[in-house]
């Protein structure tokens, strides 16, 4: 009888054993993507490059017309006076920057030196400012 019963045993530690296989084979198997799902996704996605492909061609030819029937030329981008008065405009502002950045150094120059001579630098001003806070 106990023989019978440790055989019994063995047998089912065995088949747990192979159960446990199995399961994670199936959840394997459930998790993979099958070939024919595959073939219909490829054809879905290339259907709808196809439509985006479309478009994009439509409105390329109608920005083509735009811009034709703005300058005359196909292809032309900007007109030379427009591009004269973006030009200006870039170097009155790039000017107008540097002046600023001057003046900002300046400025920076000044306070730096009304801050008491242990406090130099800007984490130091804030160290004290809030030391005196």
């Amino acid at each position: 009888m106990s023989n019978e019963v440790t055989a019994l045993r063995s047998s089912t530690n065995t088949l747990a054993v192979e159960a446990k296989a199995l399961k994670s084979q199936l959840a394997a198997l459930g998790a993979t993507v099958s070939i024919s799902q595959l073939r219909d996704n490829v054809a879905q996605l290339e259907k709808t490059k196809q439509i985006l492909t479309e478009r994009v061609e439509g409105l390329r030819a109608v920005a083509k017309e735009q811009i034709k029937g703005e300058s005359g030329v196909e292809g032309a981008e900007a007109r030379g006076d427009d591009k004269k008065k973006v030009e200006a405009e870039i170097n009155l502002f790039t000017t107008a920057l540097g002046r600023r950045k001057k003046i900002a150094a300046e400025l920076w120059d000044m306070v730096v030196q009304m801050m008491p001579p242990k406090v130099k630098n800007e984490e130091e001003w804030k160290v004290s400012k809030a030391e005196c806070d």
